[in-house]
This record gives structure tokens, sequence and C-alpha cells, in this order.
């Protein structure tokens, strides 16, 4: 007779075909991981060093170390920076930051952004603003990120369209600047690189009532050194076509994020 062969149930082959078949929860998971770059809550502090450049000339310059806290949540996120801001060598500010951003939608996002800023320079005393606004549509599958600490708001990969309002208002309440800007972008994400590029006109009021259309660039490049330290910048070139305005603006942003 020929020797009796050991036989597996028929559901133990199903559960092994299974395992072997289909994609378990853990790499599920880290497939998510891969695709998303959470925000690590909590406090954090930062360092950010900004200047611009009109005409090829040095316009103004500024130094902020703020102390911060962050809270992302499924559809809410918001964050809070306190600190001093050296302007130049003229004055020092105490400013703040207070940023949040909504999710109705996992490809549509609306963000807002509120800077006061308290002068104590002798003869230039008083509360300037900045305020900022805007609506982030994302084209294709996937989410939208929004980063509170590089003070951008972008996906995580390919095509997107963001809609931005934002202005300035200096010591009395008075008007500044207002300005709306469409741009389109583009985004990419490699662990630990984050970059996003976005190109648009700018319909830019100054206080005086002058009104002018430029056109718009901006790059913003982050990198994650782990889920503490992160590095950033953001470059903001602008090119004016009307009468005295004409030429090239530079804006340069870049800094350090330690989350404790």
């Amino acid at each position: 007779m020929a020797p009796l062969r050991a036989r597996s149930p028929r559901w133990t082959r199903l559960v092994l075909g299974a395992i072997l078949l289909l994609p378990t929860p853990g790499l599920r998971a880290e497939e998510a991981a891969e695709n998303e770059t959470p925000l690590r809550p909590g406090l954090f502090v930062t360092v950010e060093q900004s200047g611009a450049w009109v005409g090829g000339g040095p316009a103004e310059a500024w130094t902020a170390p703020r102390l911060g806290w962050r809270q992302p949540g499924e559809a809410i996120d918001w964050s809070l920076e306190l600190g001093p801001r050296f302007v130049g060598t003229e004055r020092t500010d105490w400013a703040g930051k207070l940023e949040l951003a909504w999710r109705p939608a996992p490809a549509l996002e609306a963000y807002g952004e509120w800077e006061p800023a308290i002068s104590t320079a002798s003869g230039d005393r008083g509360l300037y603003q900045e305020a900022k606004a805007g609506v982030v549509l994302k084209f294709g599958p996937g989410p939208v990120n929004f980063d509170d600490v590089q003070d951008f708001a972008a996906v995580a990969r390919g095509l997107y369209l963001k809609v931005e309002q934002q202005g300035a208002w200096g010591v009395g309440g008075r008007q500044e600047v207002m300005s709306a800007s469409p741009r389109l972008g583009w985004a990419f994400e490699k662990a630990p690189v984050s970059l996003a590029l976005e190109l648009g006109p700018g319909f830019l009021f100054a206080g005086d009532g002058r009104q002018r259309t430029d056109l718009l660039g901006k790059l913003d490049l982050g990198i994650g050194l782990n889920d503490r330290w992160e590095l950033y910048m953001e470059y903001e070139p602008s090119v004016g076509f009307v009468g005295d305005d004409r030429g090239l603006i530079h804006r340069l942003k870049g800094g350090v994020v330690f989350t404790f």
C-alpha cells in the first residue's frame, strides 16, 4: 500500500492564499505613510530669515525666532506662533502668527493666515498687520497638504490651482497693499524632500491708489531631516510691466523648525 499523505484542510489553504495574494494592513499603512506628510502636533520652535530685493538692491530684511504650537486634525489644522522680529537694524517688533486650514473634501482646502506685529521703535510705534486667505484645488487623486510653518498650502503630488488674496496694513490701520493672485501649481514629494512650483498673474492695489498686474512665481522647498527637524525655503520672484514698476523683485525666506 502507498503511504498515506497528510492533507491540509481546505480553509487553511484559503487563508494561506489570501495572506500571499492580498496586501496586509501593515503594508497598507506603510504605503499611506509614504503618500502623506503628517504634521507632528505640539510645541515647536522656528528661526526664520527673510529678505527682499528691488532693482538689484536690498529692500528689507528681518529675522524672527518664534515659539509655536500646532494641532493637525482630520479636517482642520491650526497653529500659533509668538516671538520677536528684528527688522534690519531699525526696529524690533513683537510678532504673532495664526494659521488655519480647513479641508471640506480631500482635494479642496481653504486656508487663512494673520500676522500682527507691534513695533517698539521710536517714532514708528504701533501695530502692523498682514493677512492672507486662499483656496487650493487639486486635480487628480490624492489629498491636499497644509504646512503651517512653511507658510504655504500645496498638494503632495501633481497639478493644482491656488487662488490667494493678501494684504498689509501699517500703523493706524493704513492699508499699504492689497493683492490677488490665481496661480497654477505643480507639486512633488519624495521623502525627505517636498517641492512645489507656482506661476500666475498678480493683481496689486497699492495704498496710494495705483494698480498694476505682475507675473508671479513661487518655489517652495522643504526637507524633513527626521520627525523633529525640518528645513524650508520660499523664493518668490515677481516681474512688473507698468511704468516705474517695471523690473524684477525677489523675495526669499528660509528657516529651520524643531518640534519637541
